[in-house]
């Protein structure tokens, strides 16, 4: 592929955006998304939206230009004007909008060409056909000069006047196609064409018969119109491109007739249905592909070609538009142009960075509007860096004195002036948030990163290779040793993990003169106290009220005071701002701070290396005068800045905090705390930062008031309440949790409480699903320590936290540790559960694959037996638990030389639909290594089995297994109603209430549950698996009777089947109602037992027959239905399928509205899903009047009575 045209650099705002391609449907985005040469969406921070715009926007370059993608909400007039009326909010600077994606065209132009299927048609002029006055007879369109759209501006007529030349559309055809052969390599666009015997052009005035049947289906068979293009090109035709008027309505044209009145009347060569709305706000083109004729026999055969020969054609288009401003150059290769030419690459499976085409600037923070001075730091800095060429340089100097504002003041200054140059910040303060920030850059860079490899080594393997190319890193706050050169966590500091190349340049902050000398050696810049004249400006710069700098002798008493400390004079200055004083009356609060207080507090200790102890208690002192104030005027504020003195300092997340009684009180809280300069917010995000020696100083004056244990305790009971489980939909939020988890686990010592074993056990598990092992087995161990002092052996916390390690220790290669801790809760297990306890069985398979992995591979034979002979019963064939074990015990069939009983297993797990091709592949695998067996040495199935996917568990019970020896039945009990809290039962507590009735009823006193499990949906309700039917009676009726006031027992499971081609009058009565007598027959002629059926065909449509749901009791029972394929309903034989429940909308559960997004990346206020009411959790609630938000109904917002949530229960 031939070298791609310079591309634009990043926009530093919305303001630099020039073109906005505005797509009605999804296949039509996609089409144009595939051609981005970069998307800057992936590419640093976001470029959001104004606010009061409800737009969606997709960003990135195509050829020259940075270009916007606008997603329509629909299709239409309305819709388009609308959409195009906002972007102009949010993007201002839009010259050119392009409408992009398919249209409807008419087969023969006035001038005798031929519009086929697939071709290109831009866009001369608009004209709204359905603009006009339906008068009797007829209608007549409006073309007065107040009603008809403008021609377009001079330089899109004269930019389309130069493509329509013979040499200017020869080369956008060209164009055209390249791009298009280009999309054809990507499988999921379907961009291939459909073939010439699929475009059928019949004669305006032969109608399709029917209308929700294809031709085909509906037997079309009118004269087809002959085309001389289609006749002289065979199979495969070449787009033509099309110049012309459209005409755009409200509409869609279905009817050859009208098509062919209204292109006669205006000129028109296409119809669609969005042009007439962007035309009015923007600079405007059409450019859409032929998909149909604009007739009745319409098909979306063509939708996915034609969108992609517009979306080529576009591309192709844009090369001709010239942008106003001159552009950076771009790297050599587009990603498009990558993605095309390593289609058919072979990957090596090493971890290898594409080549950094632009530079990136990625600095948590904005440009200092406030800094001043500096200058000959800066310059002295600057020496080092780029003109002596000193790869690594250390800034030290006192916590407070202006460190990072320098370094934030060099990185900006790198932006600007070495515009080569990629520009890095990472935090140094701990290993958590290090590593957190190197997971961004993995993101954002496009590292690529296998699974299991470290994502700090990633980073520094990447930015050491010359593919990074040039870059300037700032490594900030380095003032820990420990963390620095080693950690307890990872067998290697932060220095092991920094980045060394001839390309880079690395600027550390520290106020070690230790960590100075170990990152740069001799080139270190000690940092003086600020010049007198600096302060003064300093000063100047931060308050708003500059009457008081008069007092020239107040204004030096103060510098004085705080000793030019910048820091010291950004606090005295947010004070006095926030509560208008003046200088003199500042100096006479700062003069009243208790003696006994600040010297308390110093002894603490900052531990500066160059600390002097004047600054010190500058510090200190305006700390504590601001701090005084906060806490006697804004309690819930100073709360929360004590919170955030025992997390980490940096990268606070607004959902982390704890919550106030309102939304209101939140965001004043947070106000007087940045109003303070206590905390200060990254741009727009909810993510917020506090200095290191605020940090230091809050939590020491917690600890000097004896409130510190008390703030660690709450600290931890909220993060323990907020982190998420390891679920992957979560992965984004641990990563923000995991650095002030791990900082509040580590600060709480040997704390033994249930808020620490509960917060380690799923940080430790976050941890290990992110491939951290040794910070994984570290946490672990520390809480599994605690439960082993604190707890009984067979406490379920003590053993779920002791079935967690041996993980961890296994993918650590700790085999030895794992085994032993394993047998001790697998024979603990086995003297307390029953043997088909989920719990045990998942030990027992953890314990195999130990046993494995310690080549003990006949011992793990031996209990994978066993295990599979459980889960066997009381399980079903396609359960994954099940399939896992299976699995896992061919791989250890075949490690222990039994290569027959391995296939065996795999052949006998009878697996259905999508998972049929990858058993099909792994047994290929297994019978390849049985062949290979005797011709060299043996070998581990390991590699072979472990890499067997397998499908999440399906939640609905459609068809949740083949035919079964006997159906699972379950009594489902739930707790939830209860009125005391304390009083809910646990499962242990509801197993032993049921075996004493049940075994006192049946006189069998060794009866037992066969199992009692939580759900993991929902931990108010309890499941109690039954053996038979009769066992499941008894077993109700012992819940019900015998169980706490309050616990209620829920309806059975059902299975649902659709039954097609139903008798509507066997089904519905006269008032089309499903008939009340309809279970009972339809179990009768079927020979099952039916518990409800539900219509699904339009009631109001007297069709003889249609669709209905019906829902059985048995889980078999449906498979042998579905199986058969027909059920009897009235004597007539209806045909069977599996049902499909209609997908309910995302709804997020912070705001309660229908959207994409989910209830962590929410940035609105909470809203209570029972009240409506904004600040409180529906948990919490207290209303009594409950609405919906979705609908406005009066119910909850998550009740299945809401239209809109669940439609298919109100057609």
């Amino acid at each position: 592929m031939s070298t791609p045209s310079p591309g634009p650099s990043r926009p530093k705002d919305r303001c630099d955006f020039e073109i906005a391609i505005i797509c009605a449907l999804p296949l039509e985005a996609d089409a144009i998304e595939a051609l981005f040469d970069r998307y800057w969406d992936d590419d640093g921070s976001p470029f959001d939206k104004e606010p009061g715009d409800p737009n969606a926007y997709s960003t990135g370059v195509i050829g020259r230009h940075n270009v916007v993608l606008v997603h329509m909400p629909g299709m239409g007039k309305a819709n388009a004007a609308a959409v195009a009326a906002k972007c102009h909010m949010s993007f201002p600077s839009i010259r050119l909008a392009l409408v992009v994606g398919v249209c409807g065209v008419v087969p023969f132009r006035r001038n005798g060409d031929e519009i086929v299927l697939g071709d290109v048609v831009i866009s001369d002029g608009i004209v709204q056909y359905d603009l006009g006055q339906r008068l009797p007879g007829q209608f007549v369109t409006k073309d007065t000069l107040l009603d008809a759209l403008g021609r377009p501006n001079p330089e899109i007529r004269g930019v389309l006047a130069k493509l329509k030349t013979y040499r200017g559309q020869e080369d956008l055809t060209r164009k055209t196609i390249k791009f298009l052969d280009a999309m054809r390599c990507n499988p999921h666009l379907y961009a291939t064409y459909p073939g010439s015997a699929n475009d059928r052009l019949f004669e305006a005035s032969y109608r399709h018969s029917e209308d929700q049947k294809s031709c085909d289906q509906a037997g079309c068979n009118g004269k087809l119109v002959s085309r001389r293009r289609l006749e002289m090109s065979g199979t495969h035709l070449t787009p033509a491109i099309h110049f012309g008027l459209m005409a755009s309505g409200d509409s869609v044209m279905k009817s050859g007739e009208d098509r062919d009145k209204i292109a006669e009347a205006g000129d028109s060569i296409a119809f669609e249905m969005e042009g007439a709305g962007v035309w009015d706000n923007f600079p405007c083109i059409v450019i859409k592909g032929a998909c149909d004729y604009a007739d009745s026999h319409k098909s979306k055969v063509w939708q996915r070609y034609a969108a992609a020969t517009a979306a080529a054609c576009t591309k192709a288009f844009l090369s001709f538009w010239v942008p106003s401003f001159t552009q950076d150059i771009q790297g050599p290769a587009t990603n498009f142009e990558r993605r095309v030419s390593l289609q058919n690459q072979d990957y090596s499976g090493q971890s290898k960075a594409e080549p950094q085409g632009q530079p990136v600037f990625l600095v948590p923070f904005l440009k200092n509007d406030l800094f001043v001075g500096r200058e000959d730091v800066l310059t002295r800095l600057r020496g080092l860096l780029f003109e002596q060429g000193r790869r690594k340089v250390a800034l030290v100097g006192l916590g407070g004195i202006g460190k990072t504002q320098i370094a934030l003041q060099l990185a900006f200054w790198v932006k600007e002036n070495k515009q080569d140059y990629s520009v890095f910040w990472m935090p140094a303060l701990s290993m958590a948030g290090f590593e957190q920030e190197c997971m961004k850059l993995v993101k954002t860079l496009g590292i690529r990163c296998s699974e299991g490899e470290d994502a700090k080594d990633a980073v520094r393997q990447h930015l050491s290779s010359k593919d990074a190319g040039s870059w300037f890193l700032v490594v900030d706050n380095a003032d820990d040793a420990e963390i620095f050169h080693k950690s307890t966590h990872t067998g290697g500091g932060i220095l092991n993990f920094l980045p060394s190349s001839d390309n880079g340049r690395t600027l550390f902050t520290t106020r070690s003169k230790q960590v100075a000398i170990a990152a740069a050696k001799t080139a270190i810049e000690k940092l003086p106290q600020m010049h007198p004249e600096e302060a003064i400006d300093l000063l100047k710069r931060s308050l708003i009220d500059k009457d008081g700098l008069d007092d020239s002798e107040s204004v030096s008493q103060l510098l004085d005071a705080l000793t030019c400390l910048p820091l010291a004079i950004a606090q005295a200055a947010a004070y006095m701002n926030v509560y208008e004083i003046s200088v003199a009356e500042y100096i006479r609060v700062f003069n009243d701070v208790d003696a006994e207080n600040m010297t308390e507090l110093l002894e603490q200790g900052f531990d500066d290396e160059v600390h002097y102890d004047s600054s010190q208690g500058a510090v200190a002192t305006t700390w504590i005068v601001s701090f005084d104030r906060i806490r006697r005027t804004a309690s819930a504020a100073a709360d929360l800045l004590s919170f955030m003195a025992f997390i980490e300092p940096r990268g606070i997340p607004r959902s982390i905090l704890p919550r106030l009684n309102t939304e209101q009180q939140m965001i004043q809280a947070i106000g007087t705390l940045t109003g303070h300069g206590f905390l200060s917010q990254r741009g727009r995000e909810a993510t917020f930062d506090m200095h290191s020696l605020v940090h230091l100083a809050t939590r020491k004056w917690n600890e000097q008031q004896g409130l510190g244990v008390e703030m660690q305790q709450t600290t931890l009971a909220r993060i323990a309440d907020v982190f998420p489980t390891d679920k992957w939909e979560n992965r984004d939020l641990w990563r923000q949790y995991l650095p002030h988890a791990l900082r509040i686990l580590e600060t709480t010592g040997s704390a033994a409480n249930e808020e620490r074993c509960k917060l380690g056990y799923w940080v430790g598990r976050c941890l290990l699903v992110d491939g951290r092992t040794r910070e994984a087995v570290s946490t672990l161990e520390r809480v599994v320590a605690i439960q082993e002092k604190t707890t009984a052996e067979d406490h379920p916390g003590r053993l779920a936290l002791q079935h967690e390690l041996p993980r961890a220790y296994l993918a650590d290669g700790q085999i030895k540790k794992a085994v032993e801790m394993l047998e001790r809760v697998v024979a603990i297990r086995e003297k307390i559960q029953a043997e088909d306890h989920p719990d045990r069985l998942a030990s027992q398979h953890v314990l195999a694959q130990a046993y494995r992995d310690d080549n003990k591979n006949e011992k793990a034979v031996r209990l994978l037996e066993h295990v599979v002979a459980i889960r066997k019963k009381i399980q079903a064939d396609d359960h994954p638990h099940r399939l896992i074990s299976q699995h896992e015990l061919a791989g250890a069939y075949l490690a222990h030389g039994q290569i027959k009983k391995a296939v065996e297993m795999l052949q006998h797990v009878e697996i259905k639909d999508q998972m049929t091709e990858e058993l099909q592949r792994v047994r290929e695998q297994l019978e390849t290594i049985a062949t290979n067996a005797m011709d060299g040495p043996q070998r581990s199935y390991a590699d072979v089995a472990r890499l067997i996917p397998f499908l999440p568990h399906n939640d609905s019970r459609t068809l949740a297994a083949p035919p079964n020896p006997m159906d699972v039945l379950y009594c489902t009990i739930d707790v939830s109603r209860l009125e005391d809290d304390e009083a809910r039962l646990s499962a242990g507590t509801i197993r032993a209430t049921v075996e004493n009735e049940v075994r006192a009823e049946l006189d069998n006193p060794t009866w037992r549950c066969r199992a009692v499990t939580k759900d993991p949906k929902n931990p108010h309700r309890v499941r109690i698996t039954c053996r038979d039917e009769s066992e499941h009676e008894i077993v109700k009726r012992v819940a019900e009777t015998k169980l706490a006031p309050g616990a209620r027992i829920l309806r059975d499971d059902l299975y649902p089947i659709r039954v097609d081609n139903a008798s509507r009058i066997a089904v519905l009565d006269e008032k089309n109602e499903v008939r009340v007598e309809i279970t009972e027959m339809l179990g009768r002629e079927n020979d099952t037992e039916v518990a409800k059926v539900a219509w699904l065909s339009k009631r109001d449509i007297p069709k003889a027959y249609g669709s209905m749901v019906v829902y059985l009791k048995k889980r078999s029972e449906a498979r042998r239905f579905v199986n058969e394929g027909f059920f009897v309903a009235g004597e007539e034989s209806g045909t069977t399928k599996a049902f499909e429940r209609r997908e309910r909308p995302k709804q997020c559960y912070n705001c309660q509205q229908i959207t994409s997004h989910k209830a962590y990346q929410c940035d609105r206020p909470q809203v209570c899903g029972r009240c409506a009411q904004e600040g409180h959790h529906h948990s919490a609630c207290t209303g009594t009047i409950p609405k919906c938000i979705p609908c406005g109904g009066p119910h909850e917002s998550y009740s299945r009575n809401c239209r809109k949530l669940y439609p298919l229960q109100h057609e």
